[in-house]
């Protein structure tokens, strides 16, 4: 039997070069499941506002997310300019969480790790709202 272990991991994030792509790191544990299936999970902390978005409307179709709870994030980041026309928003439609340099598609995912990860990635887009 496989078991996975969620490892908090502290994280860092690099200054912002453009403020459309990067917020601060969100209160409520972001970087929760970073240390997830041995490092192979992306840091949540990392992802850019277009890819958050991208993920939240993939995870709100799916129904990882519901639309009362996750709607008014998305409609948000999604009418902020350059977040729908970037390539990871594009990526994130498609269900690939990317950070930085690593991408996770969210169906290699089960259950409860893929809805706590999209719980992550709301956070994260409305960390970006919060200026």
């Amino acid at each position: 039997m496989t078991r996975l272990f969620i490892i908090p991991v502290l994280l860092a994030v690099a200054a912002p070069a453009v403020a459309q792509e990067t917020a601060p790191p969100a209160s409520g544990g972001l970087g929760g499941l970073g240390g997830l299936l041995g490092g192979a999970l992306p840091s949540v902390g990392k992802v850019g506002a277009g890819n958050a978005a991208g993920v939240i409307g993939y995870c709100i179709k799916n129904n990882y997310l519901s639309q009362a709870n996750a709607g008014s994030v998305l409609s948000r980041l999604t009418g902020r300019q350059a977040v729908t026309t970037s390539p990871g928003y594009t990526a994130g439609q498609s269900g690939v969480l990317q950070a930085g340099e690593q991408a996770l598609p969210l169906a290699d995912l089960k259950g409860q790790v893929r809805t706590k990860l999209c719980n992550l990635v709301l956070k994260r887009g409305a960390s970006f709202l919060g200026r």
